[in-house]
């Protein structure tokens, strides 16, 4: 069957602290790292709402905003510093070497491009981790393995910081998403993974931020919407279901 399909919606849902629309945009963002104003307006905007500690974590919550087109998963976020002119850590220079970027504050970004909760376990996960500066790391997660430090999707990425914070924004390929077990086929030749994502399909994401003694970590139940009036016309029955 199809990896994306809403047989494991409900389940889904239960098994995340938030549900998203994830919709469609039309003209996609431009990927510079600024978040220009009404760049986003069209995507859809959350605060970060999981499992947090350290001692400023109230006023430490990443913005996330999340968006697609046939090509790419278009991902932004805002990450304040307080207090304002405070130092940043961001040492990591070179991408693709994990130990320093955990070290750094940063944003972190898991896909699992499937509605069932445990496709982690079985398919692994699909991880991004950046800093300030836009240093990003990228692996498969394999289940019991290391990390697959081969997948490289090719991301566009650009962030900006200043004294008040710092602004990253991703364009993720969805062709890239057919990696290792997710390349998989089902009885009738096809690929197990749609790609775009059909209006109505769930896929798990996590985001997770370290700023400072502050961290977020929180996992959402992502449903693509491929224009307004499905996004409306599915928001009554995914609501009865949370």
């Amino acid at each position: 069957g199809d990896w994306s399909s809403d047989v494991c919606s409900s389940d889904l849902v239960a098994a995340c602290e938030t549900v998203l629309w994830v919709p469609f945009l039309a003209k996609p963002p431009t990927c510079d790292g600024l978040l220009n104003p009404g760049e986003w307006d069209a995507a859809s905007t959350t605060l970060a709402s999981g499992a947090t500690t350290g001692a400023s974590v109230r006023a430490i919550q990443p913005r996330i905003h999340l968006g697609y087109d046939k090509e790419n998963l278009y991902v932004a976020c805002y990450v304040p510093i307080l207090p304002a002119g405070s130092w940043l850590r961001a040492d990591a220079k070179q991408p693709d070497i994990l130990e320093p970027l955990m070290r750094d504050d940063h944003v972190k970004f898991e896909i699992w491009p499937s509605a069932e909760p445990s496709a982690g376990t079985k398919y692994g996960s699909f991880d991004l981790q950046w800093n300030a500066y836009g240093v990003l790391a990228d692996w498969h997660a394999r289940p019991g393995g290391s990390p697959d430090m081969k997948w490289s999707p090719g991301c566009n990425i650009r962030s900006v910081a200043d004294g008040l914070g710092w602004s990253c924004e991703l364009m993720i390929p969805l062709k890239s998403l057919r990696y290792g077990p997710y390349a998989a086929t089902n009885a009738e030749g096809s690929a197990a993974l749609t790609l775009p994502p059909q209006d109505g399909a769930a896929w798990r994401l996590r985001f997770a931020s370290k700023v400072g003694d502050a961290s977020n970590d929180f996992t959402i139940a992502a449903f693509f919407a491929a224009d307004a009036e499905a996004m409306l016309r599915r928001a009554g029955e995914l609501m009865k279901t949370k």
